[in-house]
């Protein structure tokens, strides 16, 4: 009887697409809080209410991708401690597959941040489809956090 071997190859396919493709579909404006470990616990701890200058900020992070390390420059305007527009970049993304995720990113992560306390921004895993450009907009947020001190 062929049917099992024909099941066993449709299933490894299956799941083989799975993995390939997840995070590659449509997507809502989907945002959660990482809370262990790594930039997410020191964007948490550095949370603490402060004041900050008012201005425009330009802070320059990375990440790790599977076609090696991105860069992005993450510019933020503050004014009265809330961040009143912020935009992710990349001059020289690796793939098109990093330039479709990282401008996923700046479109969500614009809705998730503008017209918030910067006091009041925690850590993001996840915004919009993407995920490894998180980590790279937490440590901005670090590094905005210290530079925008008043």
């Amino acid at each position: 009887m062929k049917s099992p071997k024909y099941f066993s190859t449709f299933a490894a396919l299956f799941v083989i697409s799975g993995v390939l493709f997840e995070g590659c579909g449509p997507s809502t404006n989907t945002t959660s809080t990482n809370t262990s470990g790594g930039s997410a616990s020191v964007l948490t701890a550095n949370a603490v209410s402060q004041n900050y200058k008012d201005g425009s900020y330009t802070e320059n992070a990375s990440y790790r991708s599977p076609a090696g390390t991105e860069s992005v420059t993450v510019k933020f305007v503050l004014a009265s401690n809330i961040v009143t527009d912020v935009n992710v970049s990349s001059d020289h993304p690796l793939t098109g597959m990093s330039n479709h995720f990282q401008g996923l990113f700046n479109t969500g992560i614009q809705q998730e941040v503008v017209g918030k306390n910067l006091n009041d921004l925690s850590a993001f895993s996840r915004v919009n489809g993407s995920s490894l450009t998180s980590g790279a907009f937490n440590n901005a947020v670090i590094q905005l956090r210290t530079d925008a001190k008043a």
